[in-house]
């Protein structure tokens, strides 16, 4: 009710008690109304001359297992120069608006302060909180020498699983210095995420299908454990935010047939996690260079070592042989060889196998296991023809 009909109720109480004989019930309920009148005209004074509190505007990052590199952890970041604070419980996870009501339970830690009236807005203090600066002076952007060690590290001819290891450090201290929402902060988690890939490849000969048995270790498994879900979390990330990007999904594929594998073969083959594996094969086959056809390969390894009722061989053949007219590397001769090899096509296996040792690898992910699969074709060779 507007303060505008209180006070004509309360003009109306006071007239009723000046010019009508009222018994005393009624004198009683006008009096009464009439207090409840003053009452709340006070009431509303008070509170329109109080000053509009603060609006605090804050922010938190998402919330994801903090287990070594690239974790994205539930820190709050300073929405000017974007540093970790201390993870706090009951944190907020929007940013408010001016409008937007704060409650005591809002954290107030790496905050700006605004006030309700918008035209105060310009002459709010713009420092931030916890540090005492203002905004455009802390805002980062990388540059080429900031990057310039871990790009050396992975273009290294020869590079090896520490060089990998190093590189992923050097990114992803990079990634906490840089906009959360940026540009720069996307293509920071797909360099991290692309040297995690690198280091479990070369220290677990690239996860490669065997001759003869299974690349499913104890060691291996615990390098999978370590890097996986950091990089898969960190590339499927940066493909939800360029998924135009075929270097973003194909990272992300990678690295999730890494983490894919900490769970057994059979178990992703059987349950949603399989499906899944095919729709990102699927999707980066989109780009069918990418990686030398990479998404075909996953694909066909799938149906090729997938138990019944969902182990194809013949689907499995022809989805290499259309990687081998992608780019007939290494690799997707090796796979090529593989497939005729368990359909008992023992002459195109060994054909396929002796131009895989002749060929050259068709991307640098790939010549990090180069040699291991032209040992694992040797095999193929002798197996076709010596039957061991």
């Amino acid at each position: 009710m507007s303060t505008g009909w209180i006070s004509i109720a309360l003009a109306a109480s006071l007239v009723a008690l000046a010019k009508y004989e009222l018994t005393d019930v009624e004198r009683q309920v006008v009096l009464t109304l009439g207090l409840l009148c003053c009452a709340v005209l006070l009431l509303g004074r008070q509170k329109k001359s109080a000053p509009a509190p603060p609006i605090v505007i804050t922010q938190t990052k998402t919330k994801r297992a903090p287990t070594g590199l690239g974790a994205e952890r539930a820190d709050t970041v300073c929405p000017s120069c974007f540093e970790f604070a201390a993870a706090i419980p009951g944190a907020v996870n929007r940013i408010l608006a001016p409008e937007d009501e704060v409650t005591s339970s809002d954290t107030k830690i790496h905050s700006y302060y605004y006030w309700n009236n918008p035209q105060q807005m310009d002459a709010a203090p713009e420092k931030c909180a916890s540090h005492s600066h203002h905004p455009s002076s802390c805002k980062k952007a990388v540059t080429s020498s900031d990057s310039s060690e871990a790009d050396q590290l992975m273009k290294k001819e020869g590079r090896s699983a520490a060089d990998c290891e190093r590189a992923a450090s050097l990114y992803h201290a990079m990634l906490k210095q840089v906009h959360p929402k940026s540009a720069d902060a996307t293509s920071l988690r797909i360099s991290t995420a692309d040297a995690l890939n690198a280091a479990m490849r070369l220290s677990t000969n690239g996860n490669v299908i065997m001759i003869e048995g299974s690349q499913d270790t104890p060691e291996h498994q615990e390098v999978w454990a370590r890097f996986a879900p950091e990089a898969a979390a960190l590339s499927k990330a940066a493909w939800l935010a360029f998924p135009d990007d075929p270097r973003a999904c194909s990272t992300y594929a990678d690295a999730a047939q890494y983490e894919g594998s900490t769970k057994g073969l059979v178990k992703q083959a059987l349950t949603g996690e399989g499906d899944k594996f095919l729709a990102r094969a699927k999707a980066l086959q989109r780009w069918p260079h990418e990686e030398a056809g990479l998404g075909l390969i996953l694909e066909g390894a799938f149906y090729l070592v997938a138990p019944w009722p969902l182990k194809n061989l013949k689907k499995s053949l022809a989805i290499f042989q259309e990687s081998c007219k992608v780019s007939p590397c290494r690799r997707n001769l090796y796979y090529l060889g593989l497939a005729h090899l368990h359909l008992g096509q023992k002459k195109q296996a060994e054909e396929a196998f002796v131009k895989c040792l002749a060929s050259p690898p068709g991307s640098q992910n790939e010549a990090d296991v180069a040699d291991y699969i032209s040992s694992q074709a040797r095999l193929g060779i002798k197996k076709v023809q010596f039957g061991k």
